[in-house]
């Protein structure tokens, strides 16, 4: 599918870092998994925006519409408990992958021109020219 959700910022767990915790159900809405990167954003007009590694939420956090985000990128995105926040899947690793991927730059030969030392250069021309007449 890989849309965006709706969730309500739940108390982070102590030793998280770097990370946010997701559900099951809302990693597969999200074609997330663990590792992945996801973007962080308040709904309102609000400059609260973080990315994020996604790590799997505990069991008794399954189905509640939560998640739950390491102190460190809460404080970073100014977001509190009780806010309602959109995520989405990180758009940067797709794209840096089309960009490797798709347009991969072809790589083509080029021949070098001859390269003709000075001295012989300087000899031919002052070879003198031949008159070219034009015939009427």
């Amino acid at each position: 599918m890989g849309g965006r959700v709706e969730l309500i910022v739940a108390e982070p767990i102590d030793g998280d870092f770097k990370c946010v915790r997701l559900d099951e159900a809302t990693m597969k809405y999200l074609e997330v998994k663990p590792g992945d990167e996801v973007d962080v954003f308040s709904p309102s007009f609000s400059p609260s925006q973080i990315r994020a590694k996604v790590e799997k939420a505990n069991p008794e956090d399954e189905g509640l519409g939560i998640i739950r985000i390491s102190r460190d990128k809460m404080l970073e995105g100014g977001f509190k408990p009780g806010m309602r926040v959109l995520v989405d899947k990180s758009w940067i690793k797709s794209l840096k992958l089309t960009l490797l991927t798709k347009y991969r730059p072809k790589t083509i030969e080029i021949e070098a021109p001859e390269l003709i030392p000075e001295e012989e250069e300087t000899v031919k021309s002052k070879q003198p020219k031949k008159d070219s007449k034009r015939s009427v």
